[in-house]
């Protein structure tokens, strides 16, 4: 079963707290506010997901990131398959490749997704036979809870929650000070969530049987510090190429700007200058693989990831 998108609902809640060192989940819910705009990069595991625990440190910063998808927090109602799922409290419209929906339903007992990525009948994971809980209610550090769900195309299966680990997460994009990880115990695959807690919100991802990582660019509350360089600056779409692709960059406040792109063994083939929020990047005399780019602002690397040629 798929599973490699759960990184993508941006389900919310308040929370509260024992104490300032273990975060408690609870059933006072508190959205996130319509219209917030998030991306979603994967990235490859140089880093393992590491142990849980009290205060641990994960530090994820020095994975390399590919741009993904365009999130952006909408109305239930608002969507083209609202009637379908009518229960929905909270949706995230995903724009990527394709443009695909995530629905959730927020109730007294915890999170539930109904969707993920659902573009119509056959076209992404639909939990209508059975939907899944994702955050139980009320949760507290080192608690579990299983949860029997089924999908139009399979099951029915259980997951089993528990909430192993409280502490500082840092991504390529931010660092969050305080955060909480969700273990996802499929039995035959594992996931784990990383949320933050302060707007509490779904910021990475990791599942063994993609044995990759998603990352959202969840914004950080007051505590949390953005990282340098600022790698949501820079996108690059379709990623893989076949014949051109077009790197996004918000250029505000850049100067001498350009993009490197170099081959896994470190030689530059390619340095294109960057005058304008898109840039043209076109394949010529690149050979299908895998590559390196580079946004350099002067002199300064202000973003990375990684180019596929097809």
């Amino acid at each position: 079963m798929t599973r490699s998108f759960t990184f993508l609902l941006l389900t919310t809640a308040l929370i509260s707290a024992r104490s300032l060192a273990q975060p408690v989940l609870t059933n006072a819910l508190s959205s996130v506010p319509l219209g917030t705009v998030d991306s979603a990069y994967g990235a490859s595991p140089t880093v393992l997901p590491g142990t849980g625990g009290a205060n641990v440190n994960w530090d994820m910063s020095s994975v390399t990131t590919v741009y993904a998808a365009k999130l952006t927090v909408v109305a239930p109602a608002s969507t083209p398959y609202a009637a379908t799922f009518a229960t929905a409290t909270f949706a995230v419209k995903v724009e990527g490749a394709t443009t695909s929906y995530n629905y959730d339903k927020e109730s007294a007992t915890g999170v539930e997704n109904l969707a993920i990525t659902y573009g119509g009948v056959g076209v992404g994971t639909d939990f209508s036979p059975n939907p899944r809980l994702s955050v139980p209610f009320p949760f507290h550090y080192l608690d579990s809870k299983s949860d029997t769900f089924q999908t139009t195309t399979g099951g029915p299966d259980t997951v089993r929650l528990t909430y192993d680990g409280y502490g500082t997460l840092k991504t390529p994009f931010y660092n969050y000070p305080n955060v909480i990880r969700i273990k996802e115990d499929y039995g035959s695959s594992t996931s784990y969530s990383w949320y933050t807690v302060s707007p509490f919100a779904l910021v990475m991802n990791y599942s063994s049987t993609s044995n990759n990582y998603v990352i959202v660019t969840t914004q950080p509350g007051a505590t949390s510090v953005r990282n340098t360089p600022v790698a949501t600056d820079a996108s690059i779409f379709p990623n893989p190429m076949t014949e051109t692709a077009v790197l996004r960059l918000n250029t505000s406040g850049y100067k001498n700007a350009s993009v490197v792109i170099t081959e896994i063994s470190g030689k530059t083939v390619r340095q294109i200058p960057v005058t304008a929020a898109e840039t043209t990047i076109a394949k010529e005399n690149l050979a299908p693989g895998m590559y390196f780019y580079t946004v350099q602002n002067d002199g300064q690397k202000v973003a990375t990831g990684k180019l596929i040629v097809q």
